[in-house]
């Protein structure tokens, strides 16, 4: 209530003590002149009392809501004060996570860089070393009437591929090989793929029998030239080991095989991959090495990746691969044994060398079956000894439904082959 409007009453309440006084001896005959002016004083003091505890009231009412606004803002800056602490505290979580991660993300890429340092190294001194012929131009390089070929990374072994399947998979199927290429220019063109980071990643499914699902994922991978086209290990291996390069290419190719399937798995982490460990790679102690501790650091690759070593180098070279397996399978990656050139396994040693799965070629397989291969084995107690062992049978290079009629009596585990889907290049690649 403002100054003026308590004034007014004021002044109001004087002219109606004052009127009271003067006019009441003339109305009532018991008050006279004389208690006229006391009148007027009662009057105005109870209108004082009145107006004194309107106004006490009023400030009251005022004092209350804001003891009200007060209490809200408190509750307010409470609520306030309280968030504030609970992102204070998530903050300071998530800082500490980046950090931790942060390290363990600087120790990742400390290791890939010293791989790729090392290995680019080792490519550029190789190629000064060499003393090539002049490279032809590209519109020379033709194709040939060869069939497309399909290369386990690293390794010299290779197939014919049947025409490509079709099916709903949009990703690309394997382009065609660049035929008619001299010396010269498949060493260069393979540099420079290397260099320029032109190495691709196909993935062939490996499915469960009967039911033909997709369970894993052999990957391919293959340089692709300046137009397109693949070079393939069929073209280049000799040329490569008479060179001294093949070491260090095959180092290259399965390094950024795992790179990529690193990439894969942040989009799909419920397949695995197989990667085929080369002969030449498991020669090189200090690549071998310095690669176990770059899977080290990337643990998150352990349950999703398969490395694959081909027989003869596993059975022969497994007393100088222990240190290095035996950090690997303590991490939960898993081994696969394939080139099977001796059907005649000794399951025990297998065992011993912690072998998850082992790839049969499904032709070889079934003629030896059948007693008409290099040796007469028994499929069903062959499948026995797996199981007992822990190991899952995959039989490769399947072609035709008939071939899958005969395995399905084996009671075969997986399959792989073109029957199945042929290799196509990767969305991460």
């Amino acid at each position: 209530m403002s100054f003026l409007l308590h004034f007014l009453i004021f002044t109001s309440y004087c002219v109606v003590a004052t009127a009271t006084g003067l006019i009441l001896p003339e109305f009532v005959a018991t008050v006279g002149p004389e208690q006229a002016p006391f009148v007027g004083v009662a009057v105005f003091l109870g209108f004082a009392i009145l107006h004194v505890a309107f106004a006490q009231a009023e400030r009251m009412r005022q004092l209350r809501a804001e003891l009200r606004t007060l209490r809200q803002a408190h509750g307010q800056v409470a609520g306030d004060l309280t968030q504030a602490r609970g992102e204070a505290v998530e903050m300071s979580q998530v800082m500490a996570e980046a950090q931790r991660h942060g390290h363990e993300r600087v120790k990742e890429v400390a290791a890939e860089v010293k791989i790729i340092q090392d290995l680019i190294g080792r490519l550029s001194q190789e190629a000064e070393t060499q003393t090539l012929p002049g490279v032809v131009e590209p519109q020379r390089q033709v194709v040939g009437a060869r069939p497309q070929l399909s290369v386990v990374p690293g390794s010299g072994a290779h197939r014919p591929s049947p025409p490509p399947v079709s099916g709903d998979d949009e990703r690309p199927s394997m382009p065609p090989v660049a035929e008619g290429l001299e010396d010269a220019q498949v060493l260069q063109m393979l540099r420079e793929g290397l260099r320029l980071d032109r190495v691709d990643v196909y993935l062939q499914p490996i499915v469960s029998l009967p039911q033909r699902k997709t369970r894993y994922y052999e990957c391919f991978t293959r340089v692709r030239s300046h137009d397109g086209k693949v070079i393939v290990p069929d073209q280049y291996i000799e040329l490569a080991e008479r060179e001294g390069l093949v070491s260090t290419i095959d180092n290259m190719l399965l390094f950024r095989c795992v790179q990529l399937v690193r990439r894969t798995l942040k989009r799909n982490r419920n397949t695995a991959f197989f990667c085929n460990i080369s002969k030449a790679s498991l020669d090189d102690q200090s690549f071998f090495g310095d690669f176990v501790d770059f899977v080290v650091e990337n643990g998150d690759l352990a349950p999703r990746v398969v490395f694959e070593f081909p027989q003869a180098e596993l059975m022969q070279q497994f007393g100088d691969l222990a240190p290095h397996l035996e950090r690997l399978s303590r991490l939960g990656f898993r081994f696969s044994m394939d080139q099977v050139g001796d059907l005649r396994l000794n399951f025990p040693e297998l065992e011993r060398r912690r072998l998850d799965f082992i790839k049969l070629d499904a032709s070889r397989l079934l003629r030896a079956a059948q007693g008409g291969g290099d040796t007469d084995i028994d499929v069903r107690d062959m499948r026995a000894a797996f199981d007992r062992c822990g190991i899952d049978m995959i039989v490769e290079k399947v072609e035709t439904e008939e071939q899958v009629r005969e395995l399905l009596d084996f009671n075969i585990d997986f399959g792989q082959g073109y029957l199945f889907g042929e290799p196509r290049l990767s969305k991460d690649g």
